[in-house]
């Protein structure tokens, strides 16, 4: 596939894709994300006194607390962030959480809860008001390097391990331990290289390195080979997962998996690399837009492929590079909008596109000295995001609101230094914050999601006030507005969603279905960008 010439004009989920000036509003806007030093946050060991690297960051996804921010990093501690605060004020609380790196993380859809994935074999679902393990899953083999919750359900999530499994689990399952939970279904060699006689590429490697090393050391070759990267759901009972080295994104479909079988289960559907690589390569990275139509998947060939997941055409939509990604611990998200494609990258740049324009040079963020790893949109506020670094620290990006009403500026973004200042982590808070506020964060979000009539508009926010919710699209309004900005009563962006209702039983709806249920009814809940704004 010829990169370069592969995209014309096309359609992208009901969007035309067409040629945009460098000199859009959009870059213009994208060209205000700042990181100032007091959002610039080291990670350290507290007991060794040295820096180490942050693996996986994301926002809670708990009503009113969608400002707290989760940093997991390579000694298994995680550190809760209150992003609505800097410095030293954001920090809310730290635990060590796992023996081992701690590889990712996802929220509960509607409560405080963590779910952790670490490297070593299990996960853990926690209780961040309280830093209390609720419950620990254990049956893998490996490094566990992916977990994801389904859409709208906190009891049910898939997790995908080095050992080459896919596991789905229940939070609600009764074992004979009180805290240990087994699952309750298992996709065996999810992804395992085949050669061109069809045997498994794993048999052919992994020899022992040496007569005194453990049998565990011998299959750190073959696990590499068969490891399952990434795991996330598609509607209620889709799974999609992809690996290191075979290439391909596969989706399951659990209703048609007969955990009892002996066999080895065959995906559903499937998309086979079509890169122009000779050897097939893995992702390190799986993000669906808002609708779940679109799958975003970064490729350690340097590309990010958009494949339509209503009819499965094998080959992608668009793609998106610029970036480098030659390790699987580059990853991507998108803006609450679906409006911009946020990607880590080896080159210490994090890359942002504009999803209506593939073909456009990407924005860059600088300042990092390392490799950009984890990144993550706030979920309510295009103007905020976050990027991890191998350089051991994570930053918080932002849009200064007073700037943007300003006429904007057309120079590049800068970091301020701050080698002199001590680490985060080594700071004392200061003591003229309210700590019980401090302390009492977490707690106040258990108390409001169980007294949803509660009339605080913030959670451990002090005397500052969060800021109101916008979306860049919010900027171009004011920018074309004249006159002396209006004062407007701010509003909560909280908004409970329906209940997901399962299905009739005895009746099952089948994938094509439900993909085109899913679509039109997120089309006529959620407005585009461009419904706001036609002529750009």
């Amino acid at each position: 596939m010829n990169i370069p010439g592969f995209l014309g004009r096309r359609q992208l989920s009901g969007l035309e894709v067409t040629s945009r000036r460098r000199g859009s509003p959009w870059r213009s806007l994208l060209e205000q994300f700042l990181c100032y030093a007091e959002d610039e946050h080291f990670v350290e060991n507290n007991e060794l006194g040295v820096d180490i690297p942050p693996f996986v960051c994301e926002f809670s996804r708990a009503p009113h607390s969608h400002h707290i921010l989760a940093v997991a990093d390579e000694d298994g501690f995680i550190k809760l962030i209150d992003t609505n605060k800097t410095a030293s004020s954001a920090f809310i609380k730290e635990w060590p959480a796992h023996s081992n790196a701690v590889f990712d993380v996802a929220w509960s859809e509607n409560e405080p809860k963590l779910l952790t994935a670490s490297g070593d074999q299990t996960s853990v679902l926690w209780d961040t008001v309280q830093c209390r393990v609720i419950s620990r899953f254990t049956g893998h083999q490996s490094s566990i390097k992916s977990v994801n919750f389904r859409r709208q359900d906190a009891s049910v999530f898939v997790s995908g391990s080095r050992d080459g499994n896919i596991m789905l689990w229940d939070t609600r399952s009764k074992t004979r331990s009180a805290v240990s939970v087994s699952p309750c279904l298992v996709i065996a060699n999810a992804h395992v290289p085949t050669s061109s006689t069809g045997a498994p590429k794993s048999a052919l490697v992994g020899r022992r390195r040496g007569c005194g090393m453990k049998r565990r050391s011998s299959l750190i070759q073959g696990d590499y080979h068969k490891s399952v990267t990434c795991t996330l759901f598609q509607r209620h009972n889709i799974i999609v997962s992809a690996g290191a080295s075979d290439g391909f994104i596969k989706l399951w479909d659990i209703r048609k998996i007969n955990p009892t079988s002996k066999k080895e289960p065959v995906c559903w559907e499937s998309f086979p690399y079509t890169g122009t690589s000779q050897r097939q390569h893995g992702y390190s990275s799986l993000v669906f837009d808002s609708t779940q139509s679109r799958l975003f998947a970064s490729c350690t060939d340097d590309v990010v492929y958009v494949y339509n997941c209503t009819n499965f055409n094998k080959e992608p939509m668009c793609f998106f590079q610029g970036h480098m990604n030659s390790t699987f611990y580059v990853r991507s998200a998108l803006s609450p909008d679906d409006r911009f494609l946020l990607s880590g990258s080896s080159d210490s740049k994090a890359y942002i596109w504009d999803i209506n324009a593939p073909h456009a040079p990407p924005f860059t963020l600088t300042g990092h000295t390392k490799e950009v790893t984890s990144v993550t949109w706030f979920r309510d506020d295009s103007t905020q995001l976050v990027t991890c670094s191998a350089d051991n620290t994570f930053r918080i990006w932002r849009i200064d609101r007073n700037l943007v009403t300003s006429p904007v500026s057309t120079k590049s973004p800068v970091t301020t230094s701050i080698t002199s200042r001590p680490s985060l982590y080594k700071q004392k808070i200061d003591e003229s914050i309210d700590n019980e506020d401090k302390e009492n964060v977490l707690s106040g979000i258990s108390e409001r999601y169980q007294s949803p009539e509660s009339g605080h508009e913030s959670v451990g926010c002090g005397n500052r006030k969060p800021l109101k919710a916008l979306t860049i699209s919010h900027f171009l309004q004011r920018r074309h507005k004249t006159g002396k900005s209006r004062h407007r009563k701010q509003r909560s962006s909280y908004s409970p969603s329906s209940p997901v209702r399962d299905e009739d039983e005895g009746h099952v709806t089948s994938p094509e279905a439900e993909a085109r249920s899913s679509q039109d009814s997120k089309s006529q809940m959620k407005k585009t960008i461009l419904d706001y704004f036609p002529h750009i």
